[in-house]
């Protein structure tokens, strides 16, 4: 099991935020089993000030179930969908790898074109996924009627083992919806829409179809098929359909992958791939026939070459892991062992002894000791003595008598005479006992005071204007509110942030010092939304509760959050469309309508 830092969430746990919408943040996550075994998920929360709304946690459920019926590998699996406290959120298959969107960036920097077999074997394998989607049914047989809605090169994932994968079912279509959808109202990336989603139709299949062969054209060519300078002029290329020959922006693109991408692109969709399973088929017999020698390793390879650190060498970085720690510790030294011991130098034992503050004398002051040469003994210079006494006249004649006539005698008398003399002193004239200096005595160690406890924690006081936003620690929502006090521990960046409702959220780091308390007074902004509205065609008369405003394209900025407009729109030879919308704190509202025309009869009225 990792032992990486965790936050509890449930019955998960929160290791690693990885993306943040304007609806939901992304984590990456983990789910413990009864038994232990950790499985790798990713987490899908909805954001605080956008959970209360009924609308969104609705689409989050209609997501959800939508989701979890299906299960095929080429879809990513959603496990479960559940609440914490106030918290909405959906837990999905962990998928690790990069999106056709990170690919598309990074051989756009790299000024390169992905191989146009690993094109047309990506699209095939969505087209799979498609083709299972489109044809799900319920427990007794009855098509689910699946639209994804949303193909872009954002939602489907190449894994580092080759895998692809669509995610993210946050706006597919399905008749167990909970919620409904206006048919007018355009959601979904606008440059991956086909022409009859710009127009409000009703959709099927064939929608996802034509958005796939969008991103089989943008894969093969490098380049944006319908995107414009904005939504407007986005829409505009949508709606008109114009597709040029991908061969004609590469030349390695036969004519008969030409055939493939245009059909799948046709604008009107009784003319395109009927089926998923069709486009793919056609796609598999392309590669087949003029790539046979393709395997879908060769994209995992090409994968690590884009992007090293999605192949790490898990193995390697473990042994290197391994010898580094190695290199880090500490020499260990066999002391214990028979053939050390048994080879040990007086050196080494004694530099252990040293070390465990057993062995008192200092190796140097032993050397220096040692390395003093000792001096033979030598008789003193006796005509010395003859200078000091009188009475010193009989020992020399009694020296010199015993030389004379008791020789045997003499080195036994000559010895008596060299300690007498030695104990006399010259210049005192007495004689001295000699002791041996008294041994040198070290002062006593010293005692130093016992440590005072050390203090590990500190304080943050925090308010707000106005008083009682909840405060998040490290983008968890805790207990308290402002005004308030929290305990941290010291040493530490922490990430503050305060929510209340109609007000923007506010985030800020801050670090304590032991003892001592951070002060912060955060004046919270009011939570501005905005409000667009476009309509093909434009120029349509846009009325807000009952009040003429302009025409389309409009846009209105700074609406106070949590406002309800009941918009209408009306233009000679269309029909009039209304809807109420409400505006959220910090969210642009953007609201796409396909204006649909009048009968003959009625628009001559």
């Amino acid at each position: 099991m990792s032992d990486l830092p965790t936050n509890e969430f449930g019955q998960y746990q929160l290791l690693e935020k990885i993306a943040q919408g304007g609806m939901a943040e992304i984590f990456r996550g983990r789910a413990l089993d009864s038994q232990g075994i950790e499985k790798p998920v990713v987490i899908k929360r909805i954001l605080p000030q956008i959970a209360a709304s009924p609308e969104f946690v609705e689409m989050l459920v209609d997501e959800a179930k939508i989701a979890v019926m299906l299960s095929h590998g080429n879809i990513a699996q959603v496990y479960d969908l559940g609440k914490v406290a106030d918290d909405y959120f959906i837990v999905m298959e962990y998928v690790p790898g990069k999106t056709l969107s990170q690919i598309m960036k990074r051989l756009k920097t790299l000024n390169k074109k992905i191989p146009v077999s690993h094109a047309v074997w990506l699209c095939s394998e969505v087209a799979n996924g498609l083709d299972y989607m489109h044809r799900k049914t319920d427990l007794e047989g009855n098509p689910l009627h699946i639209v994804h809605r949303d193909i872009s090169p954002q939602n489907i994932i190449l894994s580092t083992s080759g895998t692809v994968k669509i995610i993210d079912f946050g706006i597919a279509k399905a008749k167990t919806k909970v919620s409904t959808t206006d048919s007018g109202i355009l959601k979904g990336k606008f440059a991956y829409m086909s022409p009859e989603h710009a127009e409000g139709e009703r959709l099927d299949y064939r929608a996802d179809i034509f958005s796939l062969g969008i991103i089989l054209f943008e894969l093969l060519t490098g380049e944006r098929l319908f995107k414009g300078k904005n939504n407007k002029e986005t829409i505009h290329n949508v709606k008109k359909g114009h597709v040029p020959l991908p061969s004609s922006r590469r030349k390695k693109i036969s004519r008969s992958l030409d055939q493939i991408v245009l059909r799948a692109l046709a604008k009107d969709r009784t003319k395109r791939f009927q089926t998923a399973e069709e486009f793919q088929r056609e796609l598999t017999k392309y590669l087949v026939t003029q790539h046979p020698d393709f395997s879908p390793r060769e994209l995992v390879s090409y994968l690590g070459e884009l992007f090293p650190d999605v192949t790490p060498l898990i193995k390697e970085k473990l042994q290197q892991s391994t010898t580094e720690t190695q290199k880090d510790l500490p020499s260990v030294e066999k002391s214990d062992t028979h053939e050390e011991t048994a080879h040990a130098s007086p050196d080494l034992i004694e530099q252990r002894l040293i070390d465990q503050e057993v062995y008192t004398e200092s190796r140097e002051e032993k050397t220096a000791i040692s390395k003093v040469p000792k001096k033979p003994f030598q008789f003193p210079p006796i005509k010395k003595y003859f200078r000091q006494a009188s009475w010193f006249t009989s020992i020399v004649v009694l020296f010199f008598l015993s030389i004379e006539f008791f020789p045997p005698a003499f080195h036994e008398i000559r010895s008596l005479m060299n300690q007498f003399l030695l104990s006399w002193d010259v210049s005192k004239g007495k004689t001295i006992a000699k002791t041996p200096p008294p041994p040198e005595q070290k002062p006593p160690p010293e005692q130093k005071p016992p440590p005072s406890p050390e203090i590990t924690s500190g304080s943050l006081s925090i308010s707000s204007e106005p008083l009682g936003a909840v405060i998040f620690l490290d983008d968890q929502k805790t207990e308290s509110a402002t005004p308030g006090i929290l305990s941290l521990p010291a040493g530490k960046v922490y990430k503050i942030g305060l929510h209340a409702d109609r007000y923007l959220f506010w985030e800020g780091t801050i670090q304590v010092d032991p003892g001592k308390t951070v002060s912060l007074s955060v004046p919270l902004k009011l939570n501005y939304g905005d409000l667009e509205v476009n309509t093909l065609p434009s120029g349509a008369n846009l009325f807000l509760n009952g009040e003429f405003v302009g025409q389309t394209p409009f846009l209105r900025k700074q609406v106070a959050p949590e406002t309800v407009y009941e918009i209408r729109l009306s233009m000679p030879g269309y029909e009039e469309w209304n809807r109420p919308i409400r505006i959220f704190g910090g969210k642009k509202e953007v609201v796409n309508v396909g204006l649909k025309k009048l009968p003959k009869s009625k628009a001559l009225r």
